[in-house]
Formats: structure tokens, C-alpha cells, sequence
């Protein structure tokens, strides 16, 4: 059960570390843009 938890808070975080990335590569895509 634990682990379960563990695994699962773990994939939460990396896919709010994803959306993060992305996020900022859109941002430094605009500014070369602009």
C-alpha cells in the first residue's frame, strides 16, 4: 500500500516537472520570437 503511494506521488512529480519544462521552453520560444 505504501509503496503504491510512494509510486504514485512520485509519477505526480514528474509530470508536474514535465509541465514545468515545457512551460519554460515555451516561454524562451516567445522570446526568440518577439
Amino acid at each position: 500500500m505504501m509503496k503504491m503511494m510512494i509510486m504514485i506521488t512520485k509519477i505526480i512529480a514528474m509530470t508536474k516537472m514535465m509541465q514545468m519544462l515545457v512551460m519554460m521552453m515555451e516561454i524562451i520560444v516567445i522570446m526568440k520570437i518577439i
